[in-house]
C-alpha cells in the first residue's frame, strides 16, 4: 500500500511538501475523524498528539527519578544535606553582600 502523504505546516498556511508518514487505513480515519470535529488539520492534530505524548513521556521519566531517590534513602539523605548546604551557603553570601 502506497505511503500517505501528510503535510507540515504552519497554522493557516498551506504546504504541499513535507515528510511522507506510513500509517494504517484505521489510524488515519480516526485522524479525519478528529480533524474534523476539531476543525483542524490532520497535521496539526498530529502535532498535537505527538506534543503530549511527549510530556507524557517526560512526566514519566520524571516520576521515575523521584521514585528512585525515593526508594534509596541513602540518595535521599545526601541530597537533603546537600540542599542543605546550598541554603546555609546562600544565606552566607546573602549576609556579605549586605
Amino acid at each position: 500500500m502506497p505511503a500517505k502523504k501528510l503535510t507540515t505546516q504552519k497554522d493557516g498556511e498551506k504546504n504541499d511538501s513535507g515528510a511522507l508518514v506510513r500509517i494504517n487505513p484505521a489510524d488515519k480515519t480516526l485522524l479525519q475523524e478528529l480533524a474534523n470535529s476539531e476543525g483542524e488539520s490532520m497535521p496539526r492534530i498530529l502535532h498535537k498528539a505527538i506534543e503530549l505524548y511527549r510530556r507524557e513521556k517526560f512526566l514519566k521519566q520524571v516520576n521515575e527519578g523521584y521514585e528512585r531517590l525515593n526508594s534509596d534513602q541513602n540518595s535521599l539523605g545526601n541530597d537533603f544535606r546537600e540542599r542543605k548546604a546550598w541554603v546555609v551557603a546562600q544565606d552566607e553570601w546573602s549576609r556579605e553582600e549586605s
